[in-house]
């Protein structure tokens, strides 16, 4: 079951450059995202291609820990990290585009890409813990859109 992708968008009454500043900081990630409780810096500084840390999530029934790895940092613009299993295979890809809007702010957009393929008996757990993935990501991301707009525009 690869292939699940979602991208939502918000815009941000903010200039590029702002919210760069928040989320090129991944040790901020928990001030926005829904189900990021802490961000913990392995390697790098977590703006730079290869850097690697650790996501440590919970929701309302359970916690979670993920190794991830930044693939692509354009400042400004762009951030983009896989999550990984234990064995160092990429499970997801996540993404932030900021694009400036004529009115000065910017247009965020966060992704979600499902990388991994699950067997069958993953898929029914997954879908038995949380549903649909790409409505949990869709309800999650809109979420932390919100967040980060919050946190932003103060």
């Amino acid at each position: 079951m690869a292939g699940e992708t979602i991208e939502r968008y918000r815009v941000i009454a903010a200039p590029p450059e702002e919210v760069w500043k928040v989320l090129s900081d991944l040790r901020r990630m928990a001030e926005w995202s829904k189900d990021v409780d802490s961000i913990e810096l392995l390697c790098g500084d977590g703006a730079t291609v290869g850097s690697r840390f650790m996501g440590n999530n919970q929701d309302e029934t359970r916690t979670w820990s993920m190794v991830c790895v930044v693939d692509e940092c354009e400042p400004g613009r762009r951030l983009e990290f896989h999550t990984e299993t234990p064995e160092g295979e990429a499970r997801t890809r996540w993404w932030y585009e900021i694009e400036a809007t004529a009115d000065g702010g910017s247009r965020v957009t966060e992704g979600f890409l499902r990388l991994a393929t699950l067997t069958e008996e993953r898929a029914r757990r997954e879908r038995a813990l949380i549903g649909d993935i790409t409505e949990y990501n869709a309800t999650n991301i809109d979420e932390s859109l919100r967040q980060l707009a919050t946190l932003i525009e103060r």
